[in-house]
């Protein structure tokens, strides 16, 4: 029996789908079994997306609202990370959003004219978000480079270049979907709701989908050959620098070895949503599926819930293995059970009362303290 709720989406029904390539017909079970599968995928997994995107906002937030308070991390790395989590986190929310949302809702014809200005500027951030997860790990890698570059001074230095940087790819990346806006309200020759929807809806247009998995493998290749370089050059010159230098490389090396796992499970996304489209292509050019199809759909919302997936685990999973958050993470867990208690605490003793020699030599004494403490707690 075919699931009800299939009537809230504006899908044109195309019954045999893909298989039609393979002469499938109709009636033949395959293609039945296939169609159920996206009855289920456009009904319930933008749910799901809903559900990944609650978690993935915990989980970036609070390691966005610590990345702030921790010093351990140069400041340039805290700003990407708490940018690039953000505008993730946008994508989880906004797309099931502009999914489930009704077409016919906001059409030029309802003159609901907020709710169009409101659904296509969903859309617009959707699609700069989007490019930014894309290109997430040339951000990163491009600041860790930059940061081995200048690993004499990183740590102190006001150096903006890595911000500037990061700031013209977000401007190229605006660029790029105003531009797309424009070539498709100005040059298409579209029906004017149609021109709207191809222009400000990522997903309904094919080749702009095609574009964004090209420029999403780019940015993994980028990211995937600078850990990799850093990493070898990083633990050739870790004991060869100056006291600054050393701190630099060493935070450089515990960045690496939390992203580096990351960005080996992003390989598996990128497999996985590369090979879909390049299953899609002859679909889509011979006329068997097209952007309002039921199967085309159901397949990106497949491929979003796989992302979501991804963003689930990449958040947890650096919110744990980054060592300052998951100490702040259990500090914080510890603090909400924590029975209060009356503790006699010695206060530290002051540096005021001592010369400059010793009050020196009393600072790196309990400076040396500390860092065997933070050592043995790792």
């Amino acid at each position: 029996m075919m699931p009800t709720f299939t009537a809230m989406f504006n899908l044109s029904i195309n019954r045999i789908g893909p298989l039609a390539l393979f002469g499938y017909q109709e009636n033949d079970p395959a293609v039945q079994s296939l169609r159920q599968v996206a009855y289920f995928t456009v009904g319930y997994l933008p749910y799901y997306e809903f559900l990944s995107c609650a978690v993935c906002i915990c989980a970036n937030g609070y390691s966005s609202f610590r990345f702030m308070n921790v010093g351990t991390f140069s400041k340039n790395f805290r700003i990407v990370m708490i940018a690039t989590n953000i505008m993730i986190s946008c994508v989880a929310l906004i797309r099931p959003i502009c999914f489930l949302v009704p077409e016919e809702s906001y059409m030029l014809k309802t003159n609901n004219y907020l709710l169009i200005f409101t659904m296509y500027s969903l859309g617009f951030i959707n699609q700069v978000c989007v490019l930014i997860f894309d290109v997430k790990y040339i951000i990163i890698g491009f600041e860790r480079r930059m940061a081995f570059k200048n690993r004499a001074t990183y740590e102190y230095s006001q150096d903006g270049t890595t911000i500037r940087v990061f700031c013209g790819i977000v401007c190229t990346l605006l660029l790029m979907a105003t531009a797309k806006v424009g070539l498709f309200l100005k040059l298409r020759d579209l029906p004017p709701d149609l021109a709207l929807h191809k222009a400000f809806m990522l997903d309904s247009d094919f080749a702009t989908w095609v574009f964004c998995h090209t420029i999403a493998v780019a940015g993994w290749v980028y990211g995937f050959q600078t850990v990799h370089e850093l990493s070898r050059r990083a633990n050739q010159t870790r004991h060869t620098g100056s006291l600054t230098e050393s701190f630099t490389v060493k935070e450089i090396l515990n960045v690496i070895k939390v992203i580096k796992p990351v960005i080996h499970a992003y390989i598996v996304v990128m497999v996985i949503a590369f090979t879909i489209v390049m299953l899609m292509l002859p679909c889509i050019y011979t006329g068997v599926m097209d952007e309002s199809d039921m199967y085309y759909q159901a397949i990106v919302t497949f491929e979003y819930a796989l992302l979501d997936t991804y963003n689930v685990f990449a958040s947890c999973y650096m919110v744990w293995n980054f060592k300052p958050l998951r100490r702040a993470l259990k500090q914080d867990i510890t603090s909400c059970f924590r029975k209060k208690c009356f503790s006699v605490e010695v206060e530290p003793e002051s540096v005021e009362k001592y010369s400059a020699m010793q009050g020196t030599d009393l600072y790196f004494e309990q400076l040396t303290k500390s860092w065997k403490l933070d050592a043995h707690m790792k």
